[in-house]
């Protein structure tokens, strides 16, 4: 919002307060503003009355006095931002954690993350957002890791699509692998995944590619 001031008009003297009327503290500051030379020419005053104001809206002589105060100021709306400069995207693969125990414990993986897989660890969410013209298929593939000498209990991942609950994969040492085929309308979407209730030793490699139509054999 942008503030103006209209021009100023003349005033003589200060508003009374009338018999009766309950003193309230607010109301001697926004006196002492009405007294005060040429006080509409100062923002930072009118600012604070209006804030001491806001402390009392059922006041009748506070709000009264404020209507004198602002009676030579207005709001404008104004648009500060134009438009959007859209998003950015760049190639973020093989960035490591940003924590330093999550970083020696990847090393210590039995099998590190191919340039197409994001690390999954922790309680926390990893959320990708995938853009598309058209309705189009997804293949989800989830592998379980783990430092080579430990042991590990089974974890499940879960799968959401535009906050939307969509599939849960349970991974154990015995079966290490899952996969999960789903369909995404056109334009944006967020694919969000989440193991559930995990350990320090819990890792999963998910990734994500598109299926793409069969050729026809006359097409070929």
């Amino acid at each position: 919002m942008h503030h103006n001031r209209r021009a100023p008009r003349q005033r003589s003297g200060y508003m009374l307060r009338p018999r009766g009327e309950r003193y309230q503290p607010g109301t001697g500051a926004l006196d002492q503003v009405l007294k005060t030379d040429d006080f509409a020419r100062n923002p930072g005053l009118v600012a604070r009355s209006n804030a001491l104001a806001a402390q009392h809206p059922d006041d009748a002589g506070i709000q009264q006095r404020l209507a004198l105060i602002n009676a030579d100021h207005y709001w404008e709306r104004e648009e500060l931002v134009i438009d959007s400069a859209g998003i950015r995207q760049f190639d973020a693969s093989g960035w490591p954690p940003a924590l330093p125990y999550l970083r020696q414990r990847q090393r210590l993986l039995s099998q590190q993350p191919a340039p197409s897989e994001l690390a999954l660890s922790g309680p926390e969410p990893v959320v990708v957002e995938i853009n598309q013209g058209e309705r189009r298929r997804y293949r989800l593939d989830l592998r379980l890791d783990k430092v080579g000498f430990q042991r590990v209990t089974p974890v499940a991942v879960d799968v959401r699509i535009d906050g939307q609950w969509y599939a849960r994969q349970t991974l154990s040492e015995a079966a290490p692998s899952g996969r999960v085929q789903m369909q995404l309308p056109a334009g944006a979407s967020q694919l969000e995944l989440q193991l559930v209730a995990p350990t320090s030793r819990h890792w999963s490699m998910p990734s994500c590619r598109r299926v793409r139509r069969p050729t026809a054999p006359g097409n070929r």
